[in-house]
């Protein structure tokens, strides 16, 4: 059974740094999904940095990039007007309550990209058939 570990970028650049982590990055290949690639290659290190969104990779036993995914909050609105009593009750706990639009507004975790590296397959598939 393979191993894989994730591995959250920010903890990744502390350990090697930019120019490591950018190395680590140069090997994703996902050209199912050019825009995940480009998010990676270009974006992932930034927006984490930002705390926009916190980017994993998901690493295989011989250290290689086998996947990423990345996480994000969303702001959610949920109308007030046909919520029971109850319910306000148990928002409340997670969410505010906008007193203008009578919403509320609750954060949510969006996946907002999920990738898996196309070339790590290829090689896989290469060393089993050998």
């Amino acid at each position: 059974m393979r191993q894989f570990d994730t591995i959250n970028i920010l903890d990744m650049l502390g350990a090697i740094g930019e120019a490591g982590m950018q190395q680590c990055l140069s090997d994703f290949s996902c050209p199912i999904n050019p825009e995940i690639e480009q998010f990676v290659l270009n974006n992932a290190i930034e927006f984490a940095r930002k705390k926009l969104s916190v980017t994993y990779s998901v690493v295989n036993e011989h250290g290689k990039i086998a996947a990423v995914f990345t996480l994000a909050h969303k702001a959610v609105e949920i109308g007030n007007a046909n919520l029971s009593n109850s319910k306000r009750k148990k928002l409340s706990r997670y969410a505010i309550l906008d007193s203008e639009s009578n919403n509320y507004t609750v954060s949510a975790f969006l996946i907002a990209q999920f990738g898996k590296i196309i070339l790590w397959r290829r090689e896989r598939e290469s060393m089993e058939m050998n």
